[in-house]
């Protein structure tokens, strides 16, 4: 008789198992859906790496070549969220056409002072004011920052920029 409940408790467990009702899975399920603090540390030392290397891309093209004409770029790096910032990101106001035209024009602006980060090595190549090293040095700065600041918004708990 107990070896028969025995297969009888154990037949209960595997149907129990099948229907996703095994004790202590949801708890399990709960855990694993919510972020995990290291995530989070994982995430920020990311983007303070991204960041520090960036400018250290930027620093490293001047001071390499002994020119400081590419540090001109850093006013684009300060320039490039600032209509992100005054223009706002509100997707609620989607349904108002007109503070969805000021967002999209800040939206607008963000990426005509991007281009200028890639333009300004550029123009400066061009003018013969700096050298080939120095340039790639300006355009794997503005590559690393520019992801940095991709994967900032991306990891973000606000998906309202990504959102066109």
């Amino acid at each position: 008789g107990e070896a028969g409940s025995g297969r009888g408790a154990a037949a209960a467990r595997v149907g129990a198992a099948a229907r996703g009702a095994v004790p202590g899975c949801a708890r399990r399920e709960a855990l694993l859906s919510q972020p995990s603090p290291n995530m989070e540390a994982k995430h920020g030392l990311f983007l303070i790496g991204g960041l520090l290397l960036g400018v250290l891309l930027q620093l490293l093209g001047c001071a390499l070549w002994k020119n400081w004409w590419p540090l001109l770029n850093a006013i684009f790096y300060v320039l490039v969220p600032m209509p992100w910032m005054l223009f706002g990101t509100d997707s609620d106001a989607a349904n108002d056409p007109d503070v969805q035209g000021w967002v999209d024009a800040g939206k607008f602006l963000t990426g005509a002072s991007a281009v200028g980060t890639i333009a300004i090595p550029a123009i400066l190549f061009h003018a013969g004011k700096i050298v080939v090293g120095s340039f790639l040095c300006e355009l794997a700065a503005a590559l690393v920052l520019g992801t940095t600041a991709v994967a900032y918004l991306n990891l973000g708990s606000s998906d309202e920029y990504m959102a066109w």
